[in-house]
């Protein structure tokens, strides 16, 4: 490995500027800024606290009622992701790990 890798920080490389949502917000609209952004991730935010992460596999493990009236409607929105698209339910505090 680099020297250059070994010194690299996960400041050097994070985004700093991650497209967000609120807990709010449908999934029908994840799945579109997903698309507009070419995300898989998108981070949930209260406020200023991170509350989650919506992830591709959590929309695809979203039951069809969940994000649409029909089943035909929730295999057009999974189609949007080639079949691949988990809710957090539970707000947490962020930890910094050791």
């Amino acid at each position: 490995m680099s020297q250059r890798i070994r010194e690299l920080r996960v400041s050097d490389v994070m985004t700093t500027r991650p497209v967000t949502l609120g807990p709010e917000d449908t999934l029908i609209r994840a799945v579109e800024v997903m698309r507009l952004h070419g995300i898989r991730r998108i981070p949930i935010v209260f406020g200023e606290r991170l509350v989650g992460v919506l992830t591709e596999g959590d929309l695809k493990r979203a039951q069809p009622s969940t994000l649409s009236d029909t089943q035909e409607e929730f295999d057009r929105v999974m189609e949007a992701f080639g079949g691949r698209v988990q809710l957090l339910t539970r707000p947490e505090p962020l930890r910094k790990e050791q």
